[in-house]
């Protein structure tokens, strides 16, 4: 869906992108490579290196929802002089957009997205939780483990925190393409709500 909705943006934008399509199109190309690395080394076992790509995950999502909402915003990522357009500031918008609808469902974002961004930006640092995430423990021992290692629960930890990041994105194109992914792309991202929350409530220490 990610790929589709790349496509339509790219031929709706045409010859003559404006600020906000280019910048729009640029970060879902990144955004899709992002999150399928991210799955691939969940898929490999290599915990300690997808750890690094959350937080970018994280940033594409806000600043996706920026861009493809506001052109100012796009105009302030595509150029390299002037004051750069930071996921921080677009993740404040998104909260300030909804606090215009539901004040409570607002300040319980702004929660939940401040506590990813922290446990993002501690995961993108090597430090000793990197190094403790490709290890086997048995009987006692301790026993570092190369190119990947089997670990259910790690799985689903990063697996939901990327997931939840794409839905985010995707829901961002949802918001402000809707015209150009059409109306049975943004049925089949509807449809995938239920097996999203079910995902999302999996046990994450078993």
């Amino acid at each position: 869906m990610h790929a589709e909705a790349t496509r339509k943006i790219s031929m709706a934008a045409g010859i003559s992108p404006s600020q906000s399509d280019q910048a729009t199109i640029l970060l879902l190309g990144h955004g899709l490579n992002l999150f399928v690395e991210t799955m691939g080394l969940l898929v490999k076992g290599l915990f300690d290196v997808s750890a690094h790509l959350l937080r970018p995950l994280m940033e594409t999502q806000s600043l996706v929802y920026a861009c493809a909402g506001r052109e100012d915003f796009a105009a302030r990522l595509m150029e390299e002089e002037g004051e750069p357009l930071k996921a921080a500031g677009a993740r404040k918008l998104f909260v300030a957009h909804v606090r215009t609808e539901d004040e409570d469902l607002a300040d319980d974002l702004d929660r939940i997205l401040s506590d990813d961004a922290d446990a993002a930006n501690d995961l993108s640092h090597v430090k000793l939780l990197h190094g403790d995430k490709p290890t086997k423990v048995e009987a006692g021992k301790v026993t570092p483990v190369a190119w990947g290692i089997r670990d259910p629960a790690e799985a689903v930890r990063q697996s939901q925190a990327a997931l939840s990041q794409e839905h985010r994105l995707l829901v961002s194109l949802k918001a402000f393409r809707a015209q150009v992914v059409g109306q049975q792309w943004i049925k089949e991202l509807d449809g995938m709500d239920i097996r999203l929350v079910k995902h999302m409530k999996l046990d994450r220490t078993s």
